[in-house]
């Protein structure tokens, strides 16, 4: 993840280059699939509480993976992989 970035932004940018959308032409509405502010809170409040967190979420049959280690995971669907 970028850090001057919000973890938000991040997964929006990794979701974005997933997709193949180079153009950054999107409607991706990341909002409809959890609420960004307690996504952010929860990942930049982590190093002050030296906890870790993942946070697992799916957008468009993808999953994806947040973790407070500064780490986006993006997983294909199982039965795409086939």
């Amino acid at each position: 993840m970028d850090v001057s970035q919000s973890p938000t932004a991040n997964v929006v940018d990794v979701v974005l280059d997933v997709t193949d959308r180079r153009d950054g032409q999107t409607t991706l509405t990341l909002y409809e699939h959890l609420n960004p502010d307690a996504l952010d809170d929860l990942v930049d409040a982590t190093p002050d509480k030296r906890s870790h967190v993942e946070v697992r979420f799916t957008v468009d049959d993808l999953l994806v993976v947040v973790r407070s280690s500064n780490t986006i995971l993006v997983y294909e669907p199982l039965d795409a992989r086939q």
